[in-house]
């Protein structure tokens, strides 16, 4: 009998600790899920933090590009301005010649 009781006292310990173990699992089992959850938000922080200066560095990227082009636009436009007061010389000088020429064939100075 004191066998039989021993027995019964293996039995009750070991479902102690098999209910034991079931709850400690469940609670290990939140746990994982709540690492799991800070984990996923750590990630998708960091992402959001990635993706924003991603996106900052494209904007100075255009920027540069934009004052590189700005720049670039502004030296081609004085270079017109050049090329255009030195046109705006030449066709005056040949207006002048012209001019000159005509007024010897009106005058009778025909060279």
């Amino acid at each position: 009998m004191v066998e039989n009781k021993n027995i019964q006292k293996i039995k009750k310990f070991e479902a102690q600790a098999d209910e034991i173990i079931f709850e400690a699992g469940k609670k290990s089992d939140k746990i994982i899920e709540q690492a799991k959850k800070k984990a996923a938000e750590k990630i998708e922080a960091e992402k959001d933090n990635i993706n924003k200066t991603i996106e900052e560095e494209i904007e100075q990227f255009k920027k540069k590009i934009d004052q590189r082009s700005e720049k670039e636009m502004d030296e081609f436009k004085k270079l017109l301005e050049t090329q255009k007061k030195n046109i705006n010389k030449k066709v005056d000088k040949a207006v002048d010649f012209l001019i000159e020429k005509v007024d010897d064939i009106i005058g009778g100075n025909i060279k």
